[in-house]
């Protein structure tokens, strides 16, 4: 709350962003050296399992595609229990937008340390905003219109 009146929404949205892409490249670190010879999925759902053991967000995988060799991606998860969902029903924040920044930055910065190229997710549903659950679709940059 107190960033967004201070900031704006848009810069304290492109705080939260910077911020879990951080995080999400030291976990991207940490999921190489745990499993190194893991497979592509089992290295990359590392993440998703370090996030829940910090109570950040439970993932639950709608479709995944994933082919590190072939550098081919395609994520569509469901997040349950957003912590920034929480905080902004603690605060009393209402959106017209989805606010799960922070898990968002991280998701994309996660995804691109593994396939060694830009993905980006898009928040396409958000209980922060009003719908009935949060749900993001991760893909390389370049097949995004």
């Amino acid at each position: 709350r107190e960033l967004i009146e201070m900031l704006g929404v848009e810069r304290a949205k492109g705080f939260f962003l910077r911020l879990g892409y951080q995080s999400g490249l030291k976990d991207a670190e940490l999921a190489r050296k745990l499993r190194p010879h893991g497979s592509d999925l089992e290295m990359f759902f590392t993440g998703p399992q370090l996030h829940s053991l910090k109570g950040m967000v439970n993932v639950r995988p709608q479709e995944i595609d994933i082919d590190l060799a072939n550098g081919q991606f395609y994520a569509d998860i469901e997040w349950l229990d957003s912590f920034e969902v929480e905080n902004c029903k603690t605060e009393n924040l209402h959106s017209e937008q989805p606010v799960c920044w922070m898990l968002l930055g991280y998701a994309i910065s996660y995804s691109s340390f593994f396939l060694g190229t830009q993905i980006i997710y898009k928040e396409v549903s958000c209980r922060g905003c009003g719908d009935s659950h949060c749900r993001i679709i991760g893909k390389p940059a370049e097949q995004w219109d």
